[in-house]
């Protein structure tokens, strides 16, 4: 019996413990989970990486060497979801953010003809909160 998400394609961007986390679960649920990391491997250092990262595929990229990119605008181009979990914008800078997600893949109609995105952020994206948490340490006493 095929497993839940047999046939759905995840490449994971996510870092430290929110997108990993979420990508597990998905490879648990039966997702092609393609990992991306930086050179020198995952930002987060730490022995809980040998459980986030079960069932999943990885290669590692320099996102802003230009033939690496070109790699993970292909990656994003074959998925079904998208997870990353860097600060705010970076994505967009990287041109690989939700508007480029949509012209390399506009995929419509239907859950397996659909795709999905997900970025996870520990920081506001705007308001208040996203200014004081930007703020240099002294501006938020």
């Amino acid at each position: 019996m095929p497993a839940a998400l047999d046939g759905v394609r995840v490449i994971d961007f996510g870092q430290y413990l929110p997108g990993p986390l979420a990508t597990m679960l998905l490879a648990d649920a039966g997702a092609d989970v393609i990992r991306v990391d930086p050179p020198g491997g995952p930002l987060w250092q730490h022995h809980a990486n040998s459980i986030l990262q079960r069932g999943k595929r990885s290669i590692i990229l320099d996102l802003k060497n230009p033939s690496d990119h070109q790699i993970a605008q292909r990656l994003i181009a074959s998925a079904d979801v998208v997870v990353e979990n860097f600060s705010p914008g970076v994505m967009d800078r990287l041109s690989l953010g939700a508007s480029a997600c949509c012209e390399a893949n506009p995929r419509r109609g239907g859950l397996r003809g659909s795709r999905c995105r997900c970025t996870a952020t520990g920081v506001a994206a705007a308001g208040a909160s996203a200014q004081a948490c930007c703020a240099p340490s002294a501006a938020r006493r």
